[in-house]
């Protein structure tokens, strides 16, 4: 994400492109389907923006074990701030892609709902 702070500065679309690559990343860490964002076109997030990214990041990383209601909780808080970042209506990306990654066969928070 670092590189999109310095992207920001220089060239906005390239920024969303590399954001909207961290992103799919970290969904792929958390074993979660990304295929919407492929969809969805991303403004350059802020430095605050990251930094509330960054933070439920880890977030989710230390619950994912051993608190899945709690990992549940910041999974949503994190799709709804990229939501936040959509050019498109934020409300519709968050419901669409919301869908297919708390039902994902095989998900580990599958089994709390």
């Amino acid at each position: 994400m670092d590189s999109v702070q310095i992207l920001s500065n220089i060239d906005k679309e390239k920024a969303a492109t590399v954001f909207k690559t961290a992103i799919e990343k970290s969904f792929h860490h958390l074993n979660l389907p990304s295929a919407f964002l492929s969809r969805m076109r991303l403004s350059a997030p802020t430095m605050d923006q990251i930094s509330d990214l960054r933070q439920l990041e880890r977030k989710i990383q230390e619950a994912f074990d051993e608190e899945k209601e709690t990992t549940f909780e910041l999974i949503v808080d994190y799709i709804d701030k990229i939501s936040t970042l959509s050019k498109e209506d934020a409300e519709t990306h968050g419901k669409n892609c919301m869908h297919p990654c708390l039902l994902k066969k095989g998900n580990p928070l599958k089994s709390f709902m």
